[in-house]
């Protein structure tokens, strides 16, 4: 029986994907089990982005298990093998232990006449995925979250390592000088304000907690590093998304 889990979510070898792909091709029973997946999926996805976490067990809950042992990021392919209930279960988990994550301590502002510090991740995030390229991750982000984000590809600086998704917002993960940046992407809403801290070839940067700007009606951070690397991948985000017509 041919794993329709792993050929989603990436983590598939190239042979078996060959394999997947000849079998699509050739078998409608095949493409039924694939398009049964993909609405599960959906259905669960609308699902958690409708359910509103009871926080106050959770939060009892998760206190007891993080005095245990440190939390672990929930990743599509921890569920790979357990069947398509298993599926659902750690999907609807995911809103409710990202919650918690979501509920930590921000990192201090950078800047002091910063209006408002940026949360990048303001809702809890539902689903994470491993990639091995740029446009498997930006495809990822497009249909599981409903944004149409940009594609971040970073080529030639670095390797992709995931992508992550949240009710409006989505994250690139990239490896850059052995460090793994996030690069959180959401509709432009007004959250950096004050004085920007530089300025990327006439787009105004702000610093707050990591490096974030507006264009094109998104707004962009990127967090995880350095100061000097993350100014590095800011300027290099910024050049590939941004119009041409608006670069100075």
């Amino acid at each position: 029986m041919m794993d329709w889990q792993s050929y989603e979510d990436g983590s598939m070898s190239e042979e078996q994907r060959k394999t997947a792909d000849e079998l699509l091709r050739t078998s409608e029973e095949a493409r039924r089990e694939l398009a049964g997946l993909q609405s599960f999926r959906k259905a669960v996805r609308q699902a958690a982005l409708q359910e509103r976490p009871p926080m106050d067990r959770l939060t009892a809950g998760l206190k007891q298990v993080t005095q245990q042992a440190p939390p672990r990021r929930v990743s599509w392919n921890a569920v790979r093998g357990f069947g398509l209930a298993a599926a659902a279960c750690v999907a609807l988990a995911g809103v409710f232990i990202f919650q918690n994550q979501a509920s930590a301590p921000k990192p201090p502002v950078a800047v002091a006449d910063v209006e408002e510090a940026f949360d990048p991740a303001p809702t809890p995030a539902l689903a994470q995925v491993q990639v091995r390229s740029a446009a498997q991750a930006a495809a990822f982000l497009r249909e599981e979250s409903g944004l149409k984000v940009p594609t971040v590809s970073l080529a030639g600086m670095a390797s992709p390592e995931g992508a992550t998704y949240g009710k409006g917002w989505c994250c690139y993960d990239f490896k850059v000088d052995g460090q793994v940046v996030h690069i959180y992407i959401r509709p432009k809403d007004g959250s950096l304000g004050g004085k920007p801290a530089f300025d990327h070839k006439g787009m105004p940067m702000f610093r707050q907690g990591g490096i974030g700007w507006n264009c094109s009606g998104w707004t962009y951070f990127v967090s995880g590093a350095p100061d000097d690397v993350l100014r590095k991948v800011a300027g290099a985000v910024c050049d590939e998304t941004r119009p041409q017509s608006t670069v100075l």
